[in-house]
């Protein structure tokens, strides 16, 4: 046969396409038993051309031709087809409404949109608590803030006071709660949202026909773009509502930053459009991750209200209402008191760092000398100004305030009662409290080291001189002596042992609970147990502060980290620290744009300090 004659079709060419017209056919017939004749013709129409279609699995695999099964009119062959359940259609939330086109405003009608929505915050605890802003989003009185607010306070009593223009001050906050108790509307927390730190709260119902100002959470992604101008509102003093313009810098999945930062400030309150409307609430970042605070856009808050992010919370359990000063602890009462004296009678940052010695000091039953007052008639008119006419807050003072303070001329000062009396003959400035005991010691004008016998109530001699400094724990007193040696002592200077084998030319001392620490050229030696960590080499590099607690210690590098030997890590790397308290186990610092954070231990977490 010649090339171009056609080949004889063979059965088993042919058998792939009646298989694929018999499935094809079985196919439509089901179509007709289950739709109707309707839809059969539909389906064919939608089908042509018909294409070779693939076997069932089953066929393809043996070979077989497939077999129609005739089908009676209206009667099924075998088995009845059982129901299949229909799934319910899982709808998400309905689609924000998109805002009306509105124009741009000023920045003062911007803010007077905002202003009435947004409320003042304070979360109460027993003598704990936490400020921030909130907003409110609903008519109804469901307000949005950071879900720090309730940090260490969470089985505690959360207050709202209403945008009031009368309240702009710098109160503190329980005070102010106190003053204005009336005013006060209890709030409830519903749920929070951790990952976003996101809070709703419902306030008290409205009265019949006075909805609460509110500012609307229409879908604002298009108006949420790098290099739009945005307003966001902040406190400027306690209860001061301030404003702030600046422009979006960044945009990422759930958060907003702009140029200028957020700060501290914002906390809670809004960030808004050019148009007044909301973009979102201000969160303020984790203290050991970044020092700026985030919007968080308006979807998170949807998700929030409709329960698809956050869990419920419990209902408050403190709904009383503030009790009188006296009844308030009187230990709180005291350091706010104090907090607020110095505020009036110095800068900033010096009635900041006092005030943190104090409440160091305090911390330790007064076992923690202040130093350098002007003078020690300052300290006792102070005293005079904070216990007059309250015997509680007198004895708060008799009992925790330092036993002993320095003045600038290195004279020492004995607390006796609520009163500070000079040291005889003191004038060096070298003192320290044995924090086991609360014996205390300090060095007359030949640096001669003398230490108080409270039994006799009078200062003694001890066999060393000429000390530059001391520390004392337990009983056992450390001490450098002019020559740069490095002694170990009992606490009267007897059984004395040079305990470096070399002269140091500076250094810094400082023991806890049995523990010494020298603190020698940004270097850390640690002495315990009667041996040296390490073999006398350093147990850190690098530092320029150190405060320690027994075995465990806080050191502030010389690029402003500051490094927890507890954690053994860096708790914080923002190098914007400047200067460190031990307040028991945890950590209270100042920052030097002067602001105040507290890290907990048992948290493994910074929170803003915001009390005084």
């Amino acid at each position: 046969m010649s090339s171009g004659a056609m080949k004889p079709t063979t059965s088993r060419s042919i058998r792939p396409l009646r298989r694929a017209r018999a499935y094809t056919l079985s196919a439509l017939s089901l179509l007709t038993f289950v739709s109707g004749p309707a839809s059969l013709g539909s389906a064919l129409a939608q089908s042509a051309p018909v294409q070779p279609a693939a076997p069932p699995p089953a066929a393809a695999a043996s070979g077989a031709p497939v077999t129609l099964t005739p089908v009676a009119k209206g009667k099924p062959v075998g088995k009845p087809v059982a129901k299949v359940p229909i799934a319910k259609t899982v709808t998400g939330p309905k689609a924000l409404v998109a805002p009306p086109k509105s124009p741009v405003l000023s920045k003062a009608e911007a803010y007077q949109r905002a202003a009435p929505a947004t409320v003042f915050l304070i979360a109460k605890d027993g003598n704990r608590f936490n400020t921030a802003l909130g907003v409110v989003v609903k008519p109804n009185g469901v307000v949005v803030s950071d879900s720090r607010l309730v940090s260490g306070v969470e089985k505690g009593q959360v207050y709202a006071f209403l945008y009031d223009p009368s309240y702009a001050g710098d109160e503190d906050p329980l005070i102010f709660l106190r003053a204005n108790q009336a005013k006060a509307l209890p709030v409830q927390v519903v749920r929070m949202d951790a990952p976003n730190h996101l809070l709703m709260l419902q306030l008290p119902e409205p009265p019949p026909k006075q909805p609460y100002k509110s500012l609307d959470l229409f879908d604002m992604k298009s108006a949420t773009t790098v290099g739009v101008d945005v307003i966001g509102l902040r406190t400027h003093g306690r209860q001061t509502l301030a404003m702030m313009t600046g422009t979006i810098m960044s945009v990422r999945p759930g958060a907003i930053e702009t140029d200028p930062p957020l700060t501290l400030d914002h906390t809670g309150g809004p960030l808004l459009s050019a148009n007044g409307r909301l973009l979102g609430i201000v969160t303020f970042a984790d203290k050991s991750v970044d020092v700026a605070g985030v919007a968080r856009p308006v979807e998170l808050l949807h998700s929030l209200f409709t329960g698809m992010a956050g869990s419920a919370m419990a209902a408050p359990t403190n709904t009383s209402a503030e009790p009188a000063a006296e009844s308030r602890n009187s230990v709180e009462a005291v350091r706010i008191a104090l907090g607020n004296a110095l505020a009036q009678k110095m800068d900033k940052r010096p009635a900041l760092i006092l005030h943190s010695e104090f409440i160091h000091s305090m911390a330790l039953r007064g076992r923690v000398p202040l130093r350098d007052f002007e003078s020690a008639e300052f300290v006792n008119t102070l005293i005079a100004s904070l216990i007059k006419d309250s015997p509680a807050k007198a004895k708060v003072v008799a009992e925790l305030f330092p036993l002993l303070i320095t003045d600038k001329k290195g004279r020492a000062f004995r607390r006796d009662g609520t009163k500070y009396v000079m040291v005889p003959t003191s004038d060096f400035g070298v003192v320290t409290i044995d924090d086991a005991n609360g014996m205390l010691f300090a060095t007359d004008n030949k640096r001669h080291l003398i230490y108080y016998d409270a039994e006799g109530k009078s200062w003694r001699p001890t066999h060393l001189s000429p000390v530059m400094q001391v520390a004392v724990t337990g009983g056992t007193a450390y001490t450098i002596l002019e020559d740069g040696r490095l002694m170990t002592s009992s606490f009267d200077g007897k059984d004395s042992l040079q305990l470096w084998p070399r002269l140091l030319k500076g250094g810094n001392l400082a023991a806890s609970q049995g523990v010494m620490y020298l603190f020698d050229n940004d270097k850390i030696y640690r002495y315990r147990k009667g041996t040296w960590d390490n073999k006398l080499k350093p147990i850190a590099f690098s530092m320029q502060q150190l405060v320690v607690r027994g075995e465990g210690y806080y050191g502030l590098d010389l690029n402003g980290r500051v490094f927890s030997s507890v954690a053994q890590r860096y708790i914080d790397r923002d190098a914007n620290i400047y200067k460190l308290w031990p307040i028991g186990r945890d950590l209270m610092v100042i920052t030097k744009d002067n602001l105040r954070f507290y890290y907990s231990v048992e948290e493994d977490q910074w929170r803003p300090w915001t009390q005084w």
